[in-house]
């Protein structure tokens, strides 16, 4: 294989994102390699959930098989979501001012802790800290949570948002920890470091109730 496997993998989704699906014989002629060497990074992009296989009968003769991206092998593309996001902000800001987008990020994270509420409104804190990090790292926010001698420690290793938190820290920052207080009810939530104001993580303090 004469370049580099990162190369090829990247020419092959490209080829089947410019022309919908295609079949291992028709990559190779486009990438410029074996058929046997091209159905071995097909076999890992399958694996890895970028494409998928389907079956096309024609007649009697074999079946071909056609490759085709999935939404993960399509969202290894380029996107703009945080720059289109940031000149909608921007723009309602212009419009309606720097309140009108505070109220509608709050709504926002109301929303979403409404429903996260209702799975967690009769647990144990921990098992609401359970759910939180869950619902972070769904979010590729890469949460975790660990017991300190007065509480609890909640990280997030990364922000999803950070492209946009920078110029609307509301989006996460501002009011998290608020939130993340009354998800989890009756307890103290303190922001220790953001990664939007440079720091590694954004970690937050958790006391119970009564504790200082």
């Amino acid at each position: 294989m004469s370049r580099a496997n990162g190369m090829t993998r990247q020419e092959i989704l490209n080829s089947i994102k410019m022309n919908g699906t295609m079949t291992a014989e028709e990559l190779s002629r486009i990438v410029g390699i074996s058929q046997v060497a091209v159905r071995q990074h097909l076999a890992s992009l399958e694996a890895e959930g970028m494409i998928l296989v389907t079956v096309e009968r024609r007649g009697l003769g074999r079946p071909s098989h056609r490759y085709l991206l999935t939404a993960r092998g399509d969202e290894s593309f380029p996107r703009r979501y945080a720059e289109v996001l940031n000149d909608m902000l921007d723009e309602l800001r212009a419009w309606q001012g720097q309140e009108a987008v505070d109220e509608l990020l709050r709504r926002r994270h109301e929303r979403g802790m409404v429903i996260l509420q209702s799975r967690v409104h009769d647990r144990p804190l921990e098992s609401r800290l359970n759910e939180l990090a869950r619902r972070e790292n769904e979010q590729g926010n890469m949460a975790e949570f660990c017991s300190e001698e007065r509480g609890y420690r909640f990280t997030k290793r990364n922000c999803s948002v950070c492209a946009v938190a920078l110029s609307h820290p509301g989006i996460c920052c501002a009011s998290e920890a608020g939130m993340i207080s009354k998800l989890l009810g009756g307890t103290e939530v303190s922001r220790v470091s953001s990664i939007a104001n440079g720091d590694l993580t954004c970690t937050f303090h958790i006391s119970p109730a009564g504790e200082q």
